[in-house]
């Protein structure tokens, strides 16, 4: 909204419903994912810059949780891999005017809490993630250059082991995927001129 307060939306055949407003979310939501047929998660940050993850269960907007860190962050992207696990990804920043102090983060969530966010090493934003399976997902976003980048997560237990897998020069924002091994991402690159077209 106007004021920045995070708005909730539902749709049913593809006609949108009342908008419902959830002033925890005063920073806004970036995204959303659901675990069940009944039960989805968004995630986005309140007024303080923590990052936040919101159950909405049966159209009905629970309460927030705040995301647990030692400095300020925000939550940009979120998966689910079962009905009781879920990522979100986000940045974590322990300096808001120095960009070296921006660090991309996984979270892990069960059952709609959240856990520790994990920082990723040389990432500077994750936008997206996407989990093809329960035991691999994909994270999108840039490094501490600027660059793209897609960090693999190979997941056991409550082990995330990450690694960076690819860079290029372009802004990814959000990832698919329709296999373990085949994910599609969209975002900007930059063309001549110093200007930015979709990939």
């Amino acid at each position: 909204t106007s004021n920045g307060i995070g708005v909730m939306v539902p749709i049913s055949n593809g006609t949108p419903g009342a908008t419902q407003t959830v002033s925890a979310a005063s920073g806004g939501f970036y995204d959303i994912a659901c675990s069940s047929s009944t039960v989805c998660y968004a995630v986005g940050a309140n007024a303080n810059g923590d990052g936040i993850i919101v159950p909405i269960d049966n159209g009905t907007v629970g309460t927030a949780e705040t995301v647990s860190a030692a400095s300020e962050n925000e939550l940009s992207g979120i998966t689910c891999s079962s009905s009781t696990t879920c990522y979100a990804t986000g940045a974590e920043m322990t300096a808001l005017s120095a960009s070296s102090n921006i660090t991309g983060i996984i979270v892990p969530i069960d059952n709609g809490t959240p856990g520790t966010p994990q920082a990723v090493s040389g990432t500077a934003l994750l936008t997206s993630i996407a989990c093809p399976s329960s035991t691999a997902c994909y994270a999108i976003g840039t490094d501490s250059g600027g660059a793209g980048t897609v960090v693999s997560m190979a997941i056991s237990g409550s082990t995330v082991t990450t690694s960076t897998t690819y860079t290029w020069a372009g802004v990814p924002y959000a990832i698919a995927c329709t296999s373990t091994t085949s994910c599609e991402s969209s975002g900007t690159h930059p063309v001549p001129g110093n200007l930015y077209q979709g990939f």
